[in-house]
């Protein structure tokens, strides 16, 4: 019999958010001055970054830093993006980070689901 156990340390999860100020998601400039002040707030080093503006407006962009793995792209013509979220943070960690970006792009509100959490297993026999 063979058994694999997996063990998979933090959590991911995807929040789409919703009336957003657009102006603030639309241009890659504004977008990654607000994102760097979450991570610097937070002081979470950013490793990696990439972004890319899309024509005429919205953007995609990942950041990597020791403590989280986060990808956002924005529909600023509906004034609404979405952050992929992986993290080694605590899940209450993981929400402050999440209700600062709510704040900070000025979001009345957001969905939450949650991929995976901390300490989940898998197992296959």
């Amino acid at each position: 019999m063979l058994e694999l156990i997996c063990l998979m340390r933090g959590s991911h999860a995807i929040f789409d958010f919703y009336k957003a100020d657009s102006e603030k998601i639309a241009k890659e400039i504004e977008l990654k001055k607000i994102l760097e002040k979450i991570f610097a707030d937070f002081e979470y080093e950013i490793i990696k970054t990439l972004y890319h503006q899309f024509k005429p407006e919205g953007v995609t962009a990942s950041i990597i830093s020791s403590q989280c793995q986060l990808s956002i792209h924005t529909w600023p013509e509906h004034g609404s993006f979405t952050v992929d979220f992986y993290s080694a943070l605590e899940k209450l960690d993981m929400l402050k980070l999440c209700e600062a970006i709510k704040k900070e792009f000025s979001a009345s509100e957001y969905d939450m689901r949650i991929i995976r959490t901390e300490d989940e297993r898998l197992a296959k026999n």
